[in-house]
């Protein structure tokens, strides 16, 4: 059975934002790199966008329905306070901004469904702040796709220049 790269981005995606450590930056370079490769671009970006979409409301929905469960136990009643309390009081604003900040960005998901954030201002500022990340990270999986060669060699020679300083 042949695989489809739109499955295996959207399945990636979904995993990463359920919490499996697979950063969503990664999979959507790669449906990028894609469409650098031939997959046609409409379908493989709407697949992801919905993807991320999906793993976003599987966090806000934990938030919502683990309120005072594992979610608390996992994140700490006092950093699971201070995010509602932010959710609160930036609302919009906060939610566009967490979605480039990997580590604030799964904390805050949740933090909105615990939060009681509404579901229909949730979708529509989540929904916003991902098409706009989306779009980035796949046109840069697109802009250097055809130079991963390039990438790989850049990697490489600079690999020993990181590691010498750190020993």
């Amino acid at each position: 059975m042949a695989r489809s790269p739109v499955v295996e981005v959207a399945a990636a995606l979904i995993a990463g934002g359920a919490g499996l450590p697979i950063p969503e930056e990664l999979a959507l370079i790669t449906a990028g790199w894609f469409i650098a490769r031939g997959e046609p671009a409409w379908p493989m970006c709407l697949g992801a966008i919905a993807a991320v979409l999906a793993g976003d409301l599987v966090m806000y929905v934990a938030g919502r329905s683990a309120r005072l469960g594992l979610v608390r136990r996992l994140v700490g009643e006092r950093h699971l306070l201070r995010l509602e309390a932010a959710c609160d009081r930036y609302g919009a604003k906060l939610l566009l901004v967490a979605r480039f900040v990997p580590g604030l960005r799964a904390a805050l998901l949740v933090a909105a469904g615990a939060g009681r954030v509404p579901l229909a201002r949730f979708v529509a500022c989540d929904g916003a702040a991902a098409l706009g990340g989306a779009a980035l990270w796949i046109s840069i999986g697109r802009a250097l796709g055809p130079r991963l060669a390039e990438a790989r060699a850049l990697i490489a020679s600079t690999r020993g220049a990181l590691l010498g300083p750190a020993l």
